[in-house]
């Protein structure tokens, strides 16, 4: 075979400037976390200004085809008032009628193929972000990103839903059983709540999700009017489950109610979450304990993995979003792994698992530091289990949109409350015969027509009230908090804001 001795050097060459470009890329991604959210915002702007390019050409091409066909139209009148009738007969006057009716017809519709193939290459640009692989429908959420502070990560936008549009970064209340604990739906929604969650877990043991299907889903189920999440219920089962047994097919475990034996695997969780039918709905993953090996970490993470194929293979109703979740403890190594297969896969958004399992705090921050930089910048981002004001705001910082946990709800009726001066136990001696608003910052239903006196008063007579003032205090207080943090975001001044709170509020968790 005779070799082409002027082609060979250009062949090298081309091989490694690829390889330097992967260096590049590569070295990017681990020592420059910032950098490569840059350019993930980069890509996705390009592609909303495509987006918008294509349909402009598209909306400019059409109006050219309305156009047309009018004027055909406009000949025919012209035709018909012109000839004489009688010069004329009948069968041509019918083929003029059937050629213009034709012309009428199938000018828009081969005008409109002229025009989107015209300008198809733009169409495949920008329809990528929400078109899944494997012919998948278009995802039933849309993420729209407005404004990236140009400080920090921290990115302010919305979340369109079937059931309603809400405003990001946001803080879910969870509804474990399809309700917040002493709370009605209504106030949930008054407090400016966008989603809520509830649990798959819990739902599946009672009232069971044939129930909840049979009643029209699960915002049907409990009146609610807005977008709702569900998990897949992997940490219950591996935090409440005694003697589970996990398998590759699943995990099997006994309930903690009757003892009868379940097995969950990642396609009847799936099953059970289209029939609970809330807008976004998890996979079923392994969540591993804290510490652990790392072959164990990395054997776990493998596990998601493949339940997280299977569980996305078996999805079948198109109006709800499934999330990928981020295992890998702190291993930097496996969670760059997780996501970056996650990612492949193509999921409608991306949860950041692992987190708020007993680990330290600085953990926790090491945790979303190492996952954030490898998930795509144009789908939802979420922080899985977070209550507490610090790890919000460190998770918003680094460009996360969404947080839940009970933790609010729960404190709440032990007595402990967040404000803005900090945390209050209002079961203290000294509250006893203090007649002042629990916040004066706060302009919740508690605040605005309750005392520190009369709250504790509640409480230590264990009224029901007192759980429920409680309760609103503490998620309206994390709901305004990301009012004002949307507010600081669109302004670039989130860490100053960040900064300003956590001096009042204090930085030790203490929950």
């Amino acid at each position: 075979m005779i070799q082409n001795v002027d082609e060979e050097p250009e062949v090298e060459r081309q091989e490694k400037i690829k390889k330097l470009k992967k260096q590049l890329q590569l070295l990017l991604e681990e020592s420059e976390p910032k950098i490569y959210q840059f350019q993930q915002m980069t890509h996705y702007m390009t592609k909303q200004y495509c987006n918008y390019k294509f349909h402009q050409r598209m909306k400019n091409g059409i109006e050219n085809i309305k156009t047309l066909m009018l004027m055909d139209l406009s000949a025919v009148i012209v035709i018909f008032g012109v000839y004489d009738y009688d010069e004329i007969t009948k069968w041509q006057q019918s083929i003029i009628i059937c050629i213009a009716a034709l012309l009428a017809v199938f000018i828009p519709g081969i005008g409109y193929a002229v025009v989107y193939h015209k300008y198809k290459y733009l169409k495949n640009i920008n329809f990528s972000n929400f078109i899944m692989y494997n012919n998948k429908v278009m995802s039933s959420i849309e993420l729209k990103i407005l404004h990236v502070d140009k400080n920090c990560g921290a990115r302010y936008g919305y979340l369109v839903t079937p059931h309603g549009t809400v405003e990001l970064p946001m803080f879910m209340p969870v509804g474990t059983l399809a309700t917040v604990k002493t709370l009605s739906p209504e106030e949930i929604k008054d407090m400016g709540a966008g989603v809520i969650l509830a649990n798959t877990y819990h739902l599946f043991l009672r009232p069971g999700p044939d129930i909840v299907a049979k009643a029209g889903g699960v915002q049907k189920f409990m009146n609610y009017n807005g977008p709702m999440l569900t998990d897949s219920g992997g940490f219950q089962v591996f935090s409440l489950s005694k003697n589970r047994k996990l398998t590759e097919e699943g995990v099997e475990f006994r309930s903690h109610l009757d003892g009868r034996k379940i097995l969950f695997t990642p396609e009847n969780v799936i099953e059970t979450e289209e029939k609970i039918g809330a807008d976004i709905i998890m996979s079923l993953d392994e969540c591993a304990p804290y510490p652990c090996t790392k072959e164990y970490m990395h054997n776990s993470v493998e596990r998601t993995l493949r339940w997280a194929k299977r569980g996305l293979d078996h999805k079948t109703r198109d109006d709800q979003a499934l999330f990928g979740i981020v295992q890998g403890g702190d291993f930097a190594d496996e969670r760059k792994y997780c996501a970056e297969k996650l990612v492949a896969m193509n999921f409608d958004g991306y949860s950041i698992g692992g987190t708020s399992i007993g680990e330290p705090k600085d953990v926790e921050y090491h945790m979303v530091s190492l996952t954030v930089p490898y998930l795509p910048f144009d789908k939802p981002r979420y922080l899985m289990g977070v209550g507490s004001l610090d790890m919000i705001f460190d998770g918003i910082s680094k460009g996360v949109d969404m947080f839940d946990c009970v933790l609010p709800t729960r404190i709440a009726r032990h007595g402990s409350l967040m404000t803005s001066n900090g945390r209050i136990n209002i079961l203290n001696a000294k509250y006893a015969e203090d007649f002042t608003p629990l916040d004066p910052n706060c302009d919740c239903y508690c605040c605005r027509n309750y005392t520190k006196a009369y709250l504790r008063h509640l409480m230590k007579c264990d009224e029901t009230f007192g759980k429920r003032l409680c309760s609103i205090h503490n998620l309206r207080f994390l709901i305004k908090n990301m009012e004002e943090a949307r507010e600081a975001i669109k302004n670039d001044k989130f860490l100053e804001f960040s900064e300003r709170k956590m001096a009042l509020f204090g930085s030790k968790r203490g929950f």
